[in-house]
């Protein structure tokens, strides 16, 4: 086997009963014979977390000129990584870093914009710091469904008895079409988006409503409360509600849906903040214009920098 490093600590603390202990952590991990070896087997998701956790140990607290730093702060660790990737074969897992640190830069922690209040900021800030991997990373690269164009077996149970999910998106306005019905989940919040032109048929089956403009956003959503899961007796109604249910059961705390419709609501808005490959009001700038900042040059034609699903 591969030589083992090992990394040992020790803390002395004094227990409730008053007795002074040791306790001792222990770490080993085996050792590779090139770094490009680490490189290949980098966590991108991983990654991204603890860039965000450095980023909120020396930005502390959240003010607008921390903020700045902040944002200076991630924007040069992605440079470095850049670099890195560029001068290293088969470093393609990599360029996945740079699109979850421009989500995180997009989101209400960070982004430069007027429209999340200084205590909700906060509210970001803090939980950032206390979330999981899975639950940052959709804080940062949420999930975005179609549930217009579900298959057979798309929002049934499948063969573990789970309901089978609809595929992710990118976050992309070029993945959505006006008669399309969306939902986007970070972990914090569900947003459901349906477009103008949605079909009458989907509105009547899952919202008994005829047209977009006789639908009620606050009532649409109470069809999908929990007290109201399983009670929809037509079968896409049922899909849907099955895909927010299990959507919903994946996350902690429970997550709240808001329901906008294309053109007629103002949370419009705050649903397309969520494609953080596109330019948005915080940061006008797209996911391959973030990369040329950062100095990526992709070799040919290939777009670089895919996100990991299934989180």
């Amino acid at each position: 086997p591969d030589p083992v490093v090992t990394v040992q600590c020790a803390l002395l603390y004094t227990n409730s009963s008053g007795e002074r202990v040791i306790r001792v952590h222990t770490y080993g991990c085996l050792t590779v014979q090139s770094p490009q070896e680490v490189v290949n087997h980098v966590d991108p998701q991983a990654v991204a977390v603890t860039l965000g956790h450095l980023m909120m140990e020396t930005q502390r607290p959240p003010r607008e000129a921390k903020l700045a730093e902040a944002r200076n702060y991630l924007n040069q660790q992605c440079q470095k990584i850049v670099a890195a990737a560029q001068n290293s074969p088969n470093a393609e897992s990599l360029m996945t870093i740079p699109l979850y640190v421009l989500g995180l830069l997009k989101s209400p922690a960070l982004r430069a914009s007027n429209d999340t209040p200084v205590d909700l900021r906060g509210y970001f800030w803090s939980r950032l710091g206390s979330l999981s991997v899975p639950l940052t990373v959709a804080f940062c690269y949420p999930r975005m469904f179609s549930l217009h164009d579900l298959d057979l077996a798309t929002g049934e149970a499948g063969d573990e008895g789970r309901i089978v999910l609809p595929q992710t998106l990118n976050l992309t306005a070029q993945c959505m079409v006006g008669h399309g019905v969306f939902l986007i989940e970070d972990g914090h919040q569900m947003m459901m988006w349906l477009g103008r032109q949605v079909s009458p048929d989907f509105l009547f089956s899952v919202f008994q409503v005829q047209a977009i403009e006789q639908l009620d956003p606050n009532a649409a959503a109470e069809l999908f409360a929990p007290a109201n899961i399983g009670a929809a007796t037509d079968p896409l109604a049922i899909k849907v509600q099955n895909i927010i249910g299990a959507v919903r059961s994946e996350r902690i705390p429970f997550m709240r849906l808001e329901i906008v419709r294309q053109q007629l609501d103002q949370g419009e808005t705050k649903f397309f903040q969520y494609l953080v490959e596109d330019r948005t009001l915080g940061l006008q700038m797209s996911h391959q214009e973030f990369l040329q900042r950062l100095g990526h040059r992709p070799a040919g034609a290939a777009a670089a920098g895919t996100p990991q699903r299934g989180y």
